[in-house]
């Protein structure tokens, strides 16, 4: 929704925090580390006509300041500190370190519970659970690392490359994904085209966002017209 409007027309105003946690916030900032992603605040001017064309924008984009809560339970301190300071670009990706443990955990459960009690209604039902619980969190995970580097560009070549391919070659397949697909249509398709109907296939541009109706007929489209994607 946000791509619709230019970066400096995203207004951000900053929540009550205690002190501690607003240092340490300020430590990880966009603007600490990538001055590129800094979001300042929008002009008067402009938020005027934000609210006059999208009376529906929000008044305060939260997700930028919110606490992050992708994970059910995280891994020991020391050792996501060591992924901080071994293989992640960034320290505030490491939740999603955290995030990949308990996605494997639970394909280990399944797979275990599923060998000792083979049935296919048990197995319908376990992938169920699976997806509902970790869905959106592993395609979060995948669309942002389609975008950005996770790892450190320091590391040797070979690590590198088995940790670019874990989220689109191994854990994908347990979520429905083919390998590399998620890739070649959302970046090499999707961002190509820019989302402008009716080049891009998946195109939001037709449909009104606030409405149930829309969202269901994209959502039928979506999985039920996959031919139409290249």
């Amino acid at each position: 929704f946000f791509s619709c409007f230019p970066v400096s027309m995203c207004p951000v105003k900053p929540q009550k925090e205690p002190q501690e946690r607003q240092l340490q916030q300020l430590k990880y900032t966009r603007k600490y580390r990538f001055e590129s992603d800094a979001i300042p605040d929008a002009t008067v001017a402009a938020w005027e006509e934000i609210k006059k064309n999208h009376p529906f924008f929000p008044v305060v984009v939260n997700d930028v300041i919110a606490d992050r809560q992708e994970a059910y339970f995280r891994l020991p301190a020391s050792v996501e500190q060591w992924f901080i300071d071994n293989t992640l670009e960034d320290p505030r990706d490491v939740l999603m370190i955290s995030t990949m443990f308990n996605i494997l955990c639970s394909i280990t459960l399944s797979f275990t519970v599923v060998s000792l009690f083979p049935h296919p209604m048990l197995s319908v039902v376990l992938v169920f659970l699976h997806l509902l619980g970790f869905g959106s969190r592993f395609v979060l995970m995948l669309h942002f690392a389609a975008h950005r580097h996770i790892w450190k560009r320091t590391l040797n070549k070979p690590v590198r490359f088995v940790l670019d391919n874990v989220f689109p070659q191994i854990f994908s397949p347990f979520f429905g994904i083919p390998y590399g697909m998620y890739y070649a249509h959302h970046v090499i398709c999707h961002h190509v085209e820019n989302n402008v109907f009716e080049e891009d296939v998946s195109s939001t541009e037709p449909y009104q966002r606030d409405s149930i109706l829309h969202f269901l007929q994209y959502y039928v489209k979506y999985f039920c017209c996959v031919v139409t994607i290249p």
